[in-house]
C-alpha cells in the first residue's frame, strides 16, 4: 500500500484487497487531517470493493472504473473488503 501525506492538508493512499470476505480488524486507511475534509474513492481495478467507515456496516460498493466523491465527511477510518484496488483521496476544506 502506498501512502502520502502533504503537510496535513491532503492524503492519498492506494488500498489493495484480494478476495477478503470480512472487513479487517484495523482500517486500511486512517486519515489524520484535522477539520472538515472532502473525500474521493477511485476504483482502479477489481470486481467489487465494499467500504465501511466503522468496520462493521457496508456503507457502499465501488467497482472498476467508478469514482465516488464525498462532501464534508467526519469519518477518519476506512475499511475495505472484496477484490480490487482503490485510491483514497482526502483533502482539507476548512479556512
Amino acid at each position: 500500500m502506498t501512502e502520502t501525506r502533504g503537510r496535513d492538508f491532503e492524503y492519498f493512499k492506494v488500498v489493495t484487497v484480494n478476495g477478503v470476505a470480512d472487513f479487517p480488524v484495523k482500517p486500511q486507511a486512517t486519515i489524520t487531517i484535522k477539520g472538515p475534509i472532502k473525500m474521493m474513492f477511485v476504483c482502479r481495478s477489481g470486481t467489487l470493493v465494499e467500504y465501511s467507515f466503522n468496520g462493521t456496516t457496508v456503507h457502499g460498493r465501488i467497482s472498476a472504473g467508478e469514482q465516488f466523491n464525498f462532501g464534508t465527511r467526519g469519518q477518519d477510518k476506512i475499511f475495505v473488503k472484496g477484490t480490487g484496488e482503490i485510491d483514497v483521496h482526502a483533502w482539507h476544506i476548512g479556512v
